[in-house]
Formats: structure tokens, sequence, C-alpha cells
């Protein structure tokens, strides 16, 4: 259980490492399937706002920069709630 969750988070924050890149490079296809997966991942979890928040991001995948930077940043406290309700900083 712990390593499933372990493995979760490193998968997850590798995840936002490629959505920040996909946001500076304008990779709409990268965006899209980072946010698919990552979506996946929070779901299997039982994380239904971070799944949601990435369903957004997901379904807006041709979406100007400074809304992908606010999906990001959405992403990004949905993450960090999961994590404290760990307890993992």
């Amino acid at each position: 259980e712990q390593e499933l969750l372990e493995l979760f988070l490193e998968q997850a924050d590798l995840s936002i490492t490629e959505l920040e890149a996909a946001l500076e490079g304008g990779d709409c296809d990268a965006w899209k399937k980072t946010a698919h997966r990552l979506k996946g991942s929070a779901a299997n979890l039982g994380a239904a706002p971070l799944s949601a928040s990435c369903e957004e991001a997901e379904q807006n995948d041709g979406a100007n920069k400074n809304d992908k930077a606010s999906m990001l940043t959405n992403i990004e406290t949905q993450l960090e709630r999961v994590k404290n309700f760990f307890s993992i900083a």
C-alpha cells in the first residue's frame, strides 16, 4: 500500500514536470496525454478532485498559455492536498 502511494507520487511529480514542459513548449499533444495519464492514476487512488483537475486540463489541451498555467496551478494545488492527506511532504 505504501509502495503504491510512493509510486503514484513519484509519477505525479514527473507528470507535473511534463505538464510544465508541454506548457512552455506549446505541445498540446503532450499536455493532453500527460493530463490523461495523471487523471487515471489519481482516480485509481481515489483522489477525485485531482482527477477532475486533470480532466479539465485534458479536455482543454488547445487552451491558451495563461489558461493552461492556471489549470496547472490547480493540478499542483490538488496534488499538494493529496500529499497533505497522506502526510507526505
